[in-house]
């Protein structure tokens, strides 16, 4: 029997009209499906009874107190009134006094509120903290909440597809581990233990660690990726017992391994651009170790000599109060415990996890030239009179593809007599708040007006000096069509700063500066023109004075988001130059009595600066000249009063084949690892299908109109249609996933 054609040609399109959509509204759904699908997980009755009896609880004692969320430390009793708060879904006890959720568990609440709130409730701290405080208190209804929250976890893991909000983030399941593992601990010996339930809990383990360990789901250019890999460790010691446990175990070391060739240099820095996630990488790094040690597994030596030397940078950070420098995602707040850290012997093993209690820097002036910084202390004698002590820092650094960073290339943070003078945004929101936070004006680095933060970019080193009374340092960044920004700090003890910014080029765009204050500063206008007197709570005051070439505004600005305040300077970029001196006017420093002046100006290597400043009643005053001339700095006095110094400049290091070698193993591991989209497009899915739909509709209406108006090549443009949705779909596949 023959077929008519013509006939069912009809038919057929009319079929691939709608199919064609359909397909490809399929493909993006599972393509998402299969990022976060893993095989099924067996747990035998076998698995159920050796992981009651192993590890021993020696084991999961020492490691119930690992926390892979950074969560903040507290006492005991504010513990336990915060878990009597979770008792009824109240989150103030961790840092959300709006947010509530259902207990024990209701899917609707991993989609709600800010990032960092999804990120808390997907990590299973809620259930965390009861179990802390059930430890604490005995109260049962600690640990029956935490029961439940954790089995409902459980439930919703094994049965949802495409899940809510951060609950299959790589952050939330490496932080879940240990929760998880504290929690067993406590279980496999109640006297209310049952079968089912400890089978749904090794299985949420077990499924978690097939995730940890999926290839596309790794995390490798920041930090998550060092937590998934010690997430899967601490599932080794804690879970010896589950399937796969020996694969978990040599992936997760050899991903480590290959992390840390450019996680931290041989300077022992680590490349997040952050002083605060420099802090989160000593804790992870000395987990580690411990977690090697007991898996038997010795520490390579590198590992070790770069393990020092980050926690001797870290000491180079830390101010006596505990905060830390605001660069990069940094926060504001103080931490007087630290990070843990563990002792490496000869043997190389790493000891028990503690926290140390002496983090005074080891030099006054310490230079990382492959990482990106200079950090200066003063006053190192008097490490318990932090009136008597200044730190600035000075930061460069940009590894393109690592986390957290900022544009900020060029700053300058100024902590003195116990107080932030002069510092960047650090860490925002990751919301509307965060573009603010992470753009050049984020920083007080010079820049182009309207230069967006993601631009191409490399700034170097030019030169460097250090001696007992000053400290010296130039970068430049190199613009298009080979225009300069530089900037030069120069610190004169006992309390004086100089910062001399300089344009080479006639560009037509502006530079900006924006200098940004603690948030606990006043600012007043000074007493001479563009000067400006900041006030601490403390009682001590930074006197600024802003010179600089012809066409230099400022502006004074208060912040929006915090009450800090800003001071703006805009000038024409065709080789202008700025230069910003502070005096820090504390009860032992000299003040100014005028203005200093710029009484000459060459060049960026030869330019004179003049001010005057009491001695003493007897010495009077004296007049003093800071000069730059070529390849030293050096200081003089009209009245002879002050002696003069001169300090010598190094030229900069050679550090590009370190810096390459960075580069390269990054490259290795992301062609290894490439990153794909789909955690991202997760979140736009429902976005995604009303385009597809919204498309669709108009389409229709589209042929609807032309068939009955024209009618002309309809088949054909039909044809073209269904094409077109099968091309999406393969794109999808191809180039998305």
């Amino acid at each position: 029997m023959l077929v008519n054609i013509k006939k069912i040609r009809g038919p057929i399109l009319k079929f691939l009209y709608y199919i064609a959509p359909m397909f490809t509204a399929l493909v993006i759904l599972i393509s998402v499906v299969n990022y976060y699908h893993v095989s099924k997980v067996i747990i035998t009755d076998k698995i159920i009874e050796s992981s009651k009896r192993l590890p021993q609880d020696s084991m999961l004692f020492e490691l119930r107190n690992i926390d892979l969320l950074g969560s903040v430390y507290t006492d005991e009793k504010q513990l336990i009134d915060g878990a009597n708060g979770l008792l009824s879904g109240n989150m103030k006890f961790l840092g959300y006094p709006n947010m509530m959720v259902n207990m024990p568990f209701n899917s609707n609440d991993l989609g709600k509120g800010p990032p960092e709130f999804q990120l808390t409730i997907a990590s299973l701290s809620v259930p965390k903290i009861l179990l802390q405080a059930y430890q604490i208190t005995g109260r049962e209804e600690f640990y029956i909440a935490s029961r439940n929250i954790i089995l409902a976890f459980a439930e919703y893991d094994r049965k949802t597809w495409i899940p809510k909000g951060l609950f299959l983030n790589d952050h939330a399941i490496a932080s879940r581990i240990p929760v998880l593992a504290d929690f067993w601990r406590i279980y496999r010996k109640r006297l209310d233990y049952e079968k089912h339930t400890a089978k749904n809990i090794l299985e949420f383990v077990a499924r978690s660690g097939k995730l940890l360990s999926k290839r596309s789901c790794f995390t490798f250019s920041s930090n998550h990726g060092i937590m998934q890999n010690l997430s899967l460790l601490h599932l080794c010691l804690t879970f010896p017992t589950i399937p796969d446990i020996d694969y978990y175990k040599q992936i997760a070391i050899n991903r480590l391994y290959d992390q840390m060739k450019f996680y931290v240099n041989n300077e022992g820095v680590v490349l997040e651009h952050s002083a605060g996630y420099h802090q989160w990488g000593i804790q992870l790094v000395s987990i580690a170790f411990r977690y090697l040690t007991l898996l038997d597994e010795a520490i390579p030596n590198e590992l070790i000599c770069k393990y020092g030397k980050m926690l001797d940078f870290y000491a180079y950070l830390r101010r006596p109060d505990g905060s830390l420098p605001m660069f990069g995602d940094t926060g504001s707040g103080s931490d007087g415990i630290g990070p843990f850290v563990t002792n490496t012997n000869r043997y190389n093993i790493g000891e028990i996890l503690e926290h140390k209690k002496d983090w005074k820097p080891k030099l006054k002036c310490s230079l990382f030239p492959i990482a990106g910084y200079s950090i200066w202390w003063d006053g190192l004698d008097n490490w318990s009179d932090i009136q008597k002590m200044s730190q600035t820092i000075c930061l460069w650094s940009y590894y393109p593809g690592h986390a957290h960073k900022h544009a900020d290339e060029m700053s300058v943070i100024l902590w003195a007599a116990g107080q932030t003078w002069w510092t960047n945004v650090g860490y925002r929101s990751y919301g509307t708040e965060r573009l603010d936070a992470i753009s050049w004006d984020g920083s007080n680095a010079p820049h182009i007006e309207r230069e967006p933060f993601n631009s191409r970019r490399e700034t170097n080193l030019i030169y460097y000096g250090c001696s007992d009374n000053m400290r010296f340092i130039e970068l430049s960044r190199t613009l298009k069509q080979c225009h300069i920004l530089g900037r030069q700090i120069l610190f004169y003890k006992p309390n004086i700063w100089i910062i001399v910014d300089y344009a080479i080029g006639n560009g037509k765009d502006n530079i900006i500066k924006t200098w940004t204050t603690s948030h606990n500063i006043a600012i007043n206008e000074g007493y001479t023109k563009n000067s400006y007197i900041l006030k601490s709570e403390k009682s001590t005051s930074l006197t600024s004075f802003f010179l600089g070439s012809n066409d230099m505004s400022l502006e004074l600005l208060k912040g929006s988001v915090s009450p800090s305040y800003s001071i703006v300077v805009k000038q024409p970029f065709e080789d202008s130059y700025s230069i910003v001196i502070w005096s820090l006017n504390s009860i032992e420093s000299t003040r100014f009595i005028n203005s200093p002046s710029i009484l000459h100006w060459e060049n960026p290597e030869i330019w004179e600066i003049a001010f005057n400043v009491p001695l003493t009643l007897a010495t009077g005053i004296d007049n003093i000249h800071i000069c730059r001339n070529g390849h030293s700095v050096y200081t003089k006095s009209d009245e002879g009063k002050i002696k003069s110094e001169k300090l010598l400049l190094i030229s900069s290091p050679n550090v590009s084949m370190e810096k390459e070698s960075i580069h390269n193993s990054y490259r290795i591991m992301s062609k290894e690892f490439p990153q794909t989209r789909i955690p991202q497009i997760k979140e736009r899915l429902k976005s995604i299908y009303l385009l597809l739909l919204f498309t669709f509709i108009i389409q229709e209406i589209f042929f609807l109109i032309y068939k009955k108006k024209i009618n002309k090549y309809y088949f054909k443009i039909r044809i073209l249609s269904i094409i077109c949705w099968i091309s999406l779909g393969l794109f999808w596949l191809l180039i998305i996933c």
